[in-house]
């Protein structure tokens, strides 16, 4: 039992080391003729990377809706831009998440949460996969520390906060992210090693 709260103790430090939250939006309104940028800059040091992020939306309401159905759709992006702080792009409200075109080869989506009615409010998070946190890292590196979180309102939506909550950590010498489970295996084995290792020689002696 002993053990097993040492495990539990360590992941959850180490799940917490270096976790940072920026707030991106808060109590605004997006309004669907445009699309939008946010410029964020991270600093990492030789060695390090993205090892877990996530997106998270709170309180968007549908507003108002620019077709007969009464929906909405909002859509979410990764962008590789050095571009920094709030920008807009004018887009008229046009079906389709506008920033796939414009960077077009530059941009990771991370989905689309939709809206059956307006008066709908919800909020929701985007948890980044393995490929997503690889291609943040790409972006982080090639844009000298600087990546986008990219918006696409179709119709208008007064939004509570955006915030972008992000772990730094090792990076492996394959360049990729490890998952979270991943890394909590790799721990676990070697703490029950650890045990092994100790028991036999306790035996011996």
């Amino acid at each position: 039992m002993k053990k097993i709260l040492i495990i539990a103790a360590t992941l959850s430090i180490c799940g917490l080391t270096h976790a940072t939250t920026v707030n991106v939006l808060s109590s605004a309104t997006l309004n669907g003729t445009y699309a939008y940028t946010d410029g964020i800059g991270i600093t990492l040091t030789a060695g390090q990377s993205i090892t877990a992020a996530e997106i998270d939306w709170t309180n968007v309401k549908l507003a108002s809706s620019g077709n007969s159905k009464g929906t909405g759709v909002l859509y979410t992006d990764l962008i590789n831009s050095t571009t920094t702080g709030l920008k807009s792009y004018t887009d008229n409200d046009s079906a389709g998440d506008y920033l796939a075109t414009k960077f077009s080869g530059n941009i990771t989506s991370l989905g689309s949460e939709s809206f059956a009615s307006v008066g709908t409010t919800l909020s929701w998070s985007y948890v980044l996969s393995t490929t997503q946190l690889n291609a943040l890292n790409s972006y982080l590196t090639s844009g000298k520390g600087v990546f986008n979180i990219g918006f696409d309102p179709d119709c208008t939506f007064p939004v509570g906060g955006l915030s972008f909550i992000y772990t730094v950590g090792s990076q492996p010498h394959d360049g990729k992210v490890p998952d979270g489970a991943t890394t909590a295996l790799l721990m676990i084995i070697g703490l029950a090693g650890m045990e092994m290792f100790q028991r036999k020689f306790a035996v011996g002696s």
